[in-house]
């Protein structure tokens, strides 16, 4: 079984030790569960129009459960993405 975990930086775990808390999730499924890999594809400070140009990558590891978490960046006064942009990406 394959897993993938898609997002910006609260995906990424900006600012945490051992590589961010979706590694450390990963890592724990991994443990706990043998035959599941976990690929992860968080990237800090992304958004939804950085979303839209990976979202290739993740589809290409045909996972069989996708997390997907955008949003954060999106809301910031910083990225200038408009709801309506938002709801649309």
């Amino acid at each position: 079984m394959k897993i993938t975990i898609f997002g910006d930086s609260i995906t990424n775990g900006f600012g945490m030790d051992e590589g961010g808390s979706s590694n450390i999730l990963a890592r724990l499924i991994e443990k706990k569960k043998s035959g599941v890999e976990v690929v992860l594809h968080g990237m800090n400070g992304d958004d939804t129009y950085g979303a839209l140009l990976r979202l290739k990558y993740v589809v290409e590891e045909a996972a069989d459960l996708n997390f997907v978490f955008f949003g954060a960046n999106d809301a910031s006064p910083y990225h200038l993405i408009r709801p309506w942009e938002f709801q649309e990406n």
